[in-house]
């Protein structure tokens, strides 16, 4: 009799712990932070270009009622700092901007009110902006004059997307520019006609995240997601997002696609969103991820410092009306993952050479340590999610020669199509 009330007191005990234990066991797994307000903007705009490099982050024109804008406001994160940069050329909003180098290059754009897509015209306008002199020079104009468009980098040349003309249809087109040879040519068209779209790349394919149509009978936000492998010049669909998301931002963050806020219809009504989700390219599917603080379209996107930063926008469709913050995300992982095995019959080695191979297809080599790989390998991968800098100089060590101290090589992230590591000790 003793040893069942003892059995049973051990019982009671465990329940009692196991009630009031925290909810610790959920930190063994990843997860979602919750999205926190980072700063305010100085003077808050939507549909403004938004770019990153070096740890800044870059706002290009934008508007915040009837008139677009041409300044350049500069954000320093890590000191929270705000400062200015030289005025664009031309005043725009619902432009495109790439980073080349040390170079921004802001294309296209809306001349008047780009929420009503009143009072102004679409644009063709390059201009590039040198973050290291602080000055502007124009390029060679593109073929055709759209606002609304996004694109991406890839192999040392900017593919620009789908965007709406000055009448307010949406286009298919694709249009690549060569910033070596200051030249245009088009690509094959997207299946379905877009403006207000966000491209990303991800493994040397390039992604269409929703966005919105308008022709002469309809005028909706979508859900679509597309695929575009630009060596074949070839389009594929993949699977839905859960919502319609016009005038959203995608990023890559965490080896997933996150599609961010926007604009949708429904109940006869058009309203901003709050909502984000993101792509599983391993599950093949859509999931839902944290709400932002603020419901939000046309705002800006970003990776930096292993967080996503969302970017004013304006939280009205009814008229232009900014949000005034900086919102960011991160993850949590507590849980320690296991190391893999170790093959003893490889050897592990502690140097390498670094075989790196250019878009022009010139090959350079490197003899290094794994650390000084590895570093590499960092930067690459981060750069490739949407963070660090566009350039990473590389020790040259013992090609060191005549009388120079050091000498290093420094590598443009858009200009290296592979690179091969082949470990040795020494």
């Amino acid at each position: 009799m003793i040893s069942k009330i003892k059995a049973l007191w051990s019982i009671l005990i465990v329940v009692i712990v196991f009630m009031n234990m925290p909810a610790i066991e959920v930190k063994a797994e990843a997860v979602s932070d919750e999205w926190s307000i980072k700063t305010t903007i100085e003077n808050p705009k939507a549909v403004s270009a938004v770019s990153e490099l070096n740890g800044k982050i870059y706002m290009f024109g934008g508007s915040s009622g009837s008139n677009p804008y041409k300044d350049v406001q500069i954000y320093d994160p890590k000191n929270n700092i705000w400062a200015s940069g030289s005025n664009m050329p031309t005043a725009r909003a619902a432009a495109t901007s790439v980073v080349y180098g040390n170079d921004i290059y802001v294309i296209g754009g809306y001349t008047g009110n780009a929420f009503s897509w009143t009072g102004g015209s679409s644009v063709n306008n390059v201009e590039v902006y040198n973050t290291q002199t602080d000055t502007w020079s124009v390029k060679k104009a593109m073929p055709q004059a759209l606002g609304s468009l996004t694109s991406v980098l890839y192999k040392g040349k900017i593919y620009v997307f789908g965007g709406m003309t000055t009448n307010t249809l949406s286009v298919a087109t694709v249009q690549v520019y060569d910033p070596a040879s200051d030249s245009w040519s088009t690509k094959k068209p997207m299946p379905n006609t877009i403006h207000g779209s966000s491209a990303v790349l991800h493994t040397d394919k390039i992604y269409l995240v929703a966005g919105r149509h308008i022709d002469n009978s309809s005028n909706v936000s979508l859900n679509t997601f597309l695929e575009y492998d630009p060596d074949s010049d070839n389009w594929s669909t993949k699977p839905n997002l859960l919502t319609a998301r016009g005038g959203a931002q995608a990023v890559i963050y965490s080896n997933k696609i996150f599609a961010i806020a926007g604009k949708t219809e429904a109940g006869g009504r058009s309203y901003e969103l709050s909502t984000v989700e993101s792509f599983d390219f391993g599950q093949n599917k859509w999931s839902p991820e944290a709400s932002l603080k603020q419901a939000r379209s046309g705002a800006g996107a970003i990776t930096l410092g292993g967080q996503i930063y969302v970017i004013g926008g304006s939280q009205s469709t009814l008229s232009n009306s900014p949000v005034n913050t900086i919102e960011i995300f991160g993850k949590i992982d507590s849980s320690t993952p296991t190391p893999e095995p170790i093959d003893p019959s490889q050897p592990t080695g502690d140097r390498a050479i670094l075989v790196v191979t250019m878009t022009t297809g010139l090959e350079k080599e490197f003899d290094l340590s794994m650390k000084e790989v590895n570093d590499f390998i960092s930067w690459y991968e981060g750069k490739q999610a949407g963070s660090g800098s566009a350039s990473y100089a590389i020790n040259k060590h013992d090609n060191n020669k005549g009388p120079f101290s050091n000498r290093k090589d420094y590598m443009l992230y858009d200009r290296i199509l592979t690179f091969e590591v082949s470990e040795y000790s020494k």
